[in-house]
């Protein structure tokens, strides 16, 4: 489901002439429920995401995840698009000066 919101992000960057990448952070996920228990393997899986609402740099995705015509897995993403500063400040904790 994250690499989904990803892939949404990078397309959305792309049409605003943005650069493709930029690191997002997974907030946490709600009402996250894997009705199959497992993802059968061998098989192709759809993954769709829709947009519930976006700030500035906070997003909240509706998830899901089927084969076929059985829906596997359902949740709510909630994302973080950090700053330059931001991400220089997280990777370099821990650093002495």
């Amino acid at each position: 489901m994250a690499q989904t919101i990803g892939v949404w992000s990078g397309w959305h960057r792309q049409q605003k002439n943005l650069d493709n990448i930029a690191l997002g952070m997974v907030l946490g996920a709600r009402e996250l429920v894997c009705a199959a228990g497992v993802l059968p393997a061998g098989h192709t899986l759809t993954i769709a995401v829709s947009l519930l609402m976006q700030d500035e740099r906070f997003g909240s995705f509706e998830c899901t995840i089927c084969c076929g015509n059985d829906t596997l897995a359902t949740g709510r993403i909630n994302t973080f698009q950090p700053t330059q500063e931001e991400l220089t400040t997280l990777f370099n904790q821990g650093e002495k000066p």
